[in-house]
């Protein structure tokens, strides 16, 4: 089986709230998507909120059919059970600092799994939907998105 690492969006400014649609023009095997959600602090801190707690709902759908559907809070205690290790993070209370979680959907029993994938070529509308409401505060959330 060949390998190969596809960047579906990446660097992308993210509004305040709403739902970010990605479509997955892929026909190759794949083995897990990598979800990594970053966000820079207020001006003077961010108490107490975490990237993963404003992202509502992860989904992977295929027109109204629906694949896989979790919170990223739910989707990063499935990483814990699958692989037995927290995915990685950064947190950061600090001034104008940035913090980021990510989370892992895997397809198979493990990456690179060869028997067991998500075969994108069974789907005839195959996207990733990440719905957000971010805490905007200069204070005790995340600063505002520019614009």
């Amino acid at each position: 089986m060949r390998w190969r690492d596809v960047v579906l969006r990446e660097n992308h400014t993210l509004a305040d709230s709403g739902t970010t649609i990605l479509d997955i023009n892929i026909v190759d095997a794949i083995t897990a998507l990598f979800i990594k959600i970053e966000n820079q602090n207020g001006a003077t801190s961010c108490q107490n909120v975490r990237p993963h707690e404003d992202i509502d709902k992860i989904e992977l759908v295929d027109g109204s059919e629906v694949i896989f559907s979790m919170s990223m809070l739910e989707a990063m205690a499935l990483n814990f059970y699958e692989t037995g290790r927290l995915p990685y993070f950064k947190w950061d209370e600090g001034a104008a600092a940035a913090q980021y979680d990510t989370c892992l959907l895997l397809f198979g029993r493990y990456l690179g799994d060869k028997l067991l994938y998500l075969d994108p070529k069974k789907y005839k509308n195959l996207q990733l939907k990440i719905t957000h409401s971010f805490t905007i505060s200069g204070t005790a959330g995340f600063e505002a998105t520019p614009g």
